[in-house]
């Protein structure tokens, strides 16, 4: 998960919880001096194209406004900020809960854990949960390629840069295959 110029202490576990992901975060921030381009607090309240970019309008805490000038705008909301949990009838007694309501695995000691998607939150979740529940069980609606965190001793994510960006698709996908198979059998 690391940016190149900026690796992540050595001592760091493989998976890491959010409070070592915003520590990364905030060290990387204060590394680039990119701090003095964040503005946290605010709300946006008007977005307008110009002839050379966009002039955004954001209101404080305090109510009061300010208007930039910017030759981007990103709108990064998040397509899952608000929890869909479905409601089905007399199908489950037991505890459930949304990923965003999720703190830590205690409250899964010693219990059978059914986790419902595949997507970062849930497969850190099921991660996590396996440390103190009984039985851990990942549920998705299609299958997916479930790749472990390190292979051949590499991060995953390091075995599709550069090197292998130029590879043919055909080629990259047998490399891939052998790396998977060299990494579990």
């Amino acid at each position: 998960m690391a940016y190149a110029d900026l690796p992540m202490p050595r001592s760091w576990p493989a998976y890491l919880p959010h409070t070592l992901v915003l520590e990364y975060f905030e060290r990387y921030a204060r590394e680039y001096d990119l701090e003095r381009h964040l503005t946290t607090g605010t709300e946006v309240s008007r977005v307008e194209p110009t002839d050379d970019g966009w002039e955004v309008t954001v209101r404080g805490r305090d109510g009061t406004s300010r208007t930039a000038r910017y030759r981007s705008v990103f709108v990064c909301t998040g397509h899952h900020w608000a929890p869909h949990v479905p409601h089905w009838p007399g199908t489950f007694a037991g505890d459930f809960l949304h990923s965003r309501e999720y703190r830590d695995p205690e409250r899964f000691s010693g219990r059978r854990v059914l986790v419902i998607g595949i997507g970062n939150s849930g497969t850190d979740i099921a991660v996590d949960a396996t440390g103190t529940a009984a039985r851990v069980a990942l549920s998705t609606r299609r299958g997916a390629h479930v790749v472990p965190r390190f292979v051949l001793g590499r991060p995953t994510d390091q075995w599709t840069g550069p090197e292998t960006a130029g590879l043919p698709l055909p080629l990259a996908r047998a490399a891939y295959r052998v790396l998977l198979w060299l990494s579990r059998g």
